[in-house]
């Protein structure tokens, strides 16, 4: 309970501040912070300096001091934690003697940042992340002895799970509603069977939303913890449950935000089965618990809205998390963190009912009968209306003849009410279900019912309506989980607990609505193709554009620094315009004239060199690389190919021949006796290094050359390397090869799909910044932001030579649709001179990038070209690549709300192509984290 002091505050504040001076020579202000037991201040400093100022006065307290003390060597405790000041002797903390008790002062550094309460509604990636947090913690907690740190033995407190069997002897227990004193009930029960398998130990037992701080208000990066005042020597998987009760509200789903919570926690620290069955109960006691200790705090402090704060979240969890039953979320925990033992999820389980439903419809006679005789009014998971603010947790249906619904799962247990029926049900495939029947008119009578060998079978009569409610998980006898209508704000967290009824007779679709981001990664695994990956640990379900922003459903909105795609901003409002525009109009093949493509391609050969004269209009960069080929060949009469090492040309088979990355990587055969690959200029960390190395990789491509069966068709070169890890190529290196290989008829293709259009900032063309000049330039989606069209410019002669008798016709490439929108690209690259902003905010970039790589042993070299650059992360002074801390960095970028990747031969260099229209205070943004990333991980 709070603490009260006879002392005035005035009084109080200025003795602390005395004490302070004295003990710690500092002087500042005082402001005091809510506290539920000790009381809570903050010192604000002339200089800035903030820190927490703790008044204790609990027999724990110095137990309490030496076990934070000893955190702050324990390695990596996943959160930042409060670190104590030492006083001018040395001291943690210092004795106070306040109206003839004895308190301990303490500061503590103060920590900045969000509290977990006051941010957007968390997000699974934010709940993982804050149960990896928590195990690391507890893994730190667990190394501690606690008779060292002078922790009594057999100290608990109010709060203290390890006595839960206690809670039957609560003198608030009559308060509570019957529902929950029944489950608690059963959860001791449960609970007390396991206690011998349960781990134990000293736990920080209060990650709740009050305590956990985020970097921002729309951070997912959980990054600190404060409030050691409950610590207490517990069963281990209670921390978790504690966490669970408090930062899963407000996700969209609670089961899924329990289960993300969990798998964090277990990737650290490992669960048994028993301390996973006995992790919802737990989160019930919590619930419970906290509910009796308020009832008791009202009593004796009914004006103090402190120990109310989170009694509205409480009844809500306790309402979302009985609706799905403590057995599902135990089967649904498990089948999480121990996927390969059998289990089968919500999801799949939610697949199979709609392949094989639970009720068939059929005649009076017996026939199957279609989903006609039954029709539907479509209300389940709809708003009753705004006035009631009520879900449909059901669905009502009219029967349009007489029919039977039989229900070919096995029926566990059939109970009759007043209005109805309720069906316990048993799958093997499927699991526990439970059937809800309601009559729907209060004069109409039941549905009658027939028990036979072949199963349970409802008579309905036409005309006949009924109320369907069908849940996943056996029975409960609390009403949480048979109602047939649930409070609107309440539906969200639960609504994966009921089935749309519609699937019981096998039909409808089960992703036609609005889905998660864990649904649609399912989704994806069911109807995509297999091959088909999404970006980050924690995929983003992105739903609109705004520049250089990408927003999430969740309303977060996350800085773009990798997509070079959409080259002038997502949904840029010129060329959204153009494009919707020109789409209102017509749409069209290239064999019907129109003026776009003509002015389209006039502007295009404006920014190129004067001897590349035709334009060939495709649908994307890989269709382009393979027109390329075509030509070449078509021109040199020759059929062999030169590419660098690790290039990527595209996704087409011909383009997988010569392009390494992919045919060198997992599921490649390798390079093909067609294909001569050249030597990768790695001047950092390869093979050559100093003044002469792009001399010696010359030597070694010439002599590579030399050796081949043929001379080649064509030399393909991105301009500037982009999967190879963001290179500029060594100029003499480039220069020498093309000329040589030019001289001997081979043509020069430059792959500009992804650097062209401005991107290198000094050239509007990278091939620019070499001084060789390409005989044909390929271009990729970039110059339709990410529409669909690219091309092929190439000379008149090698134009020319294509006329075989053969057209090449191409169905909608160049269509006015996306001519439209290339011509917005070009002039928004143009009229705001992107090129030139691509140049200065590019070398502000580099440069700052190279302050921050003189600080960070882990940060190698810094390389680019306007908005195309790339950081090495390496191991230190051998060079050796980390890739793993690479991919942490964009990890913890992303839960900040910067979208980064990693690429090159050994996956560790961190890939910064932003859209063209990215502004200095984003980027301002971008280095701020990066640099904060580089703290955490490049040490």
């Amino acid at each position: 309970m709070m603490l009260q002091v006879s002392h005035s505050p005035t009084v109080l504040e200025q003795y602390l501040l005395d004490t302070i001076h004295q003990a710690y020579g500092m002087k500042g202000k005082l402001e005091r912070l809510d506290g539920y037991a000790d009381q809570n201040f903050r010192l604000d400093l002339a200089d800035g300096a903030r820190f927490l100022v703790k008044l204790s006065r609990a027999p724990i307290t110095e137990a309490e001091v030496a076990l934070m003390v000893a955190l702050e060597s324990a390695g990596d405790t996943g959160f930042e934690l409060p670190r104590h000041l030492r006083t001018r002797d040395g001291q943690a903390s210092i004795g106070l003697t306040l109206d003839g008790k004895v308190w301990r002062l303490r500061l503590l550094s103060y920590l900045e940042g969000t509290l977990w309460a006051e941010g957007l509604a968390p997000s699974y990636a934010q709940l993982y992340t804050a149960g990896e947090n928590l195990g690391l913690l507890d893994r730190a907690l667990e190394q501690l002895d606690a008779e060292v740190l002078g922790w009594p033995e057999s100290y608990t407190h109010d709060w203290d799970l390890s006595s839960y069997t206690q809670l039957v002897e609560h003198a608030e227990l009559d308060g509570l509603p019957y529902e929950l004193r029944e489950s608690m009930v059963e959860c001791i029960d449960f609970i007390s069977a396991r206690e011998s398998q349960l781990s134990h130990q000293l736990i920080h037992n209060d990650a709740n939303d009050y305590n956990l701080f985020l970097l921002s208000l729309t951070s997912e990066f959980p990054s600190g913890l404060i409030d050691f005042g409950d610590t207490c020597q517990s069963f281990a998987v209670v921390e978790l449950a504690v966490a669970a009760v408090y930062l899963t509200d407000g996700a969209a789903d609670r089961l899924e935000a329990l289960k993300q919570l969990t798998l964090g926690y277990q990737q650290v620290r490992s669960l048994t089965t028993a301390e996973i069955e006995c992790l919802p109960r737990f989160v019930m006691l919590r619930i419970i618990m906290s509910r009796l200790n308020y009832l008791q705090a009202r009593t004796q402090r009914d004006d103090d809205p402190y120990v109310a704060i989170s009694q509205e979240q409480i009844m809500r969890q306790w309402r979302a998390f009985t609706a799905f039953g403590l057995e599902l979320l135990t089967d649904e925990l498990i089948a999480a963190c121990y996927p390969d033992e059998g289990h089968v999820s919500l999801a799949e389980r939610q697949v199979r009912l709609a392949k094989q439903g639970l009720v068939q419809i059929e005649s009076s006679s017996g026939e199957k009968v279609g989903p006609a005789a039954l029709t539907s009014d479509g209300s389940f998971s709809k708003l009753l209306s705004e006035a009631e603010d009520q879900v449909c947790a059901g669905e009502s249906f009219l029967a349009q003849q007489d029919v039977v619904l039989h229900i070919n799962v096995c029926v566990t247990q059939l109970e009759q009410f007043a209005d109805g029926f309720t069906f316990e049900l048993h799958d093997s495939r499927l699991g526990d279900l439970c059937l809800m029947v309601h009559r729907m008119v209060p004069d109409q009578p039941l549905p009658d019912v027939e028990h036979d060998a072949q199963g349970i079978r409802l008579l309905l009569e036409g005309g006949q309506k009924i109320a369907l409610t069908c849940l996943w998980g056996g029975v409960n006898k609390s009403s949480m989980r048979q109602k047939r209508w649930v409070d609107a704000r309440d539906w969200p967290a639960m609504a994966a607990a009921y089935i749309d009824p519609v699937l019981i007779f096998g039909v409808g679709t089960i992703y036609g609505r609005r889905n998660d981001v864990s649904t649609l990664i399912h989704a994806r695994q069911q109807l995509l193709s297999p091959t088909l990956s999404h970006a980050y640990l924690h995929p983003l379900k992105i739903v609109s554009g705004d520049m250089a922003y990408l927003v999430a459903e969740d309303g977060r909105r996350y800085l773009d620094m990798v997509n070079n795609v959409c080259h002038v901003g997502h949904a840029n409002p010129r060329v959204v315009e153009a494009g919707a525009q020109q789409m209102a109009k017509l749409n069209t093949n290239t064999r019907y004239l129109h003026d776009t493509i003509v002015a389209y391609s006039e502007r295009l050969l404006g920014t190129l060199p004067d001897h590349l004269e035709v334009v060939f209009l495709v649908n994307s960069g890989s269709e382009a690389n393979d027109l390329a080929m075509r030509l070449a060949r078509q021109y040199t009469k020759r059929h062999d190919l030169a590419v660098l090492e690790h290039a990527y040309h595209g996704h087409l088979s011909s383009l997988i021949d010569i392009s390494p990355y992919k045919h060198d990587g997992a599921g490649g055969k390798g390079t093909p006796e067609h294909v001569i690959k050249l030597p990768f200029p790695d001047t950092y960390r390869g093979r050559y290094r100093g003044n002469d190395a792009a001399e010696r990789y010359l030597a070694d491509a010439l002599q590579t050359l030399g050796d081949a069966r043929e001379q080649p068709a064509a030399l393909y070169v991105e301009s500037f390397a982009g999967v190879g890890g963001q290179w500029i190529w060594p100029a003499h290196y480039i220069e020498g090869l093309t000329r040589h290989l030019q001289k001997a008829g081979t043509l020069y293709i430059a792959d500009e799909v992804q650097v062209g259009f401005g991107r290198a900032g000094s050239s509007f063309w990278a091939f620019e910044q070499y001084a060789v000049q390409p005989d044909i330039v390929t271009l990729g989606k970039p110059i339709g932001n990410g529409h669909p069209i690219a091309a092929v410019v190439t000379t008149r002669a090698i134009a020319e030579s294509f006329r075989t008798g053969m057209e090449y016709f191409n169905t909608f490439s160049g269509n006015p649709v996306s001519c439209a929108i290339a011509l917005a690209v070009l002039e928004e690259v143009q009229t705001n001179n992107l090129q030139k902003h691509a140049q200065n905010l590019g070398e502000e970039l580099k440069q700052q990038l190279e302050l921050l790589a003189t600080r960070f042993p882990k940060v190698g070299q810094v390389r680019g070209s306007g908005l195309f650059v790339g950081v090495e992360i390496i191991k230190g002074l051998s060079l050796e690549p980390d890739s793993q801390t690479a991919k942490d960095i964009c990890h913890y970028l992303r839960l900040n709300g910067v979208l980064l990747s990693t690429d090159g031969v050994d996956d560790n260099v961190l890939k910064i192509k932003p859209p063209l229209v990215i502004q200095s205070q984003d980027m301002e943004i971008f280095l701020r984290l990066l640099e904060l990333s580089f703290l955490k991980y490049c040490y």
